[in-house]
């Protein structure tokens, strides 16, 4: 995003509230969100976040291991070359 548009967006305060009927027609009311579970300010937790990158991995046809990956993923400040990321050894050599 460009700056423009993020400060657009940051300017923006979207409320969300859900109302749901159950059989005897009782209103059940949800909590206000004023931000999505994700955003910086309700992180998703290690768990949750390995859940949705494994979901897309699948859904993008992957043959990767998720696992793996995502490890290496979580501690990318520390990797010394991309081909660390995929190598199934998690060695600097070729990408198979």
């Amino acid at each position: 995003m460009t700056g423009q548009i993020a400060d657009h967006f940051a300017q923006r305060k979207i409320v969300v509230t859900a109302e749901f009927l159950e059989g005897t027609g009782t209103v059940l009311e949800s909590e206000k969100v004023r931000r999505a579970r994700g955003h910086a300010s309700r992180p998703l937790s290690s768990a949750e976040l390995f859940e949705k990158f494994r979901g897309c991995l699948e859904a993008g046809g992957s043959s990767l291991d998720p696992k793996p990956l995502f490890d290496r993923l979580q501690r990318l400040k520390e990797v010394a070359s991309a081909r660390e990321l995929v190598a199934p050894d998690g060695s600097q050599g070729a990408i198979r």
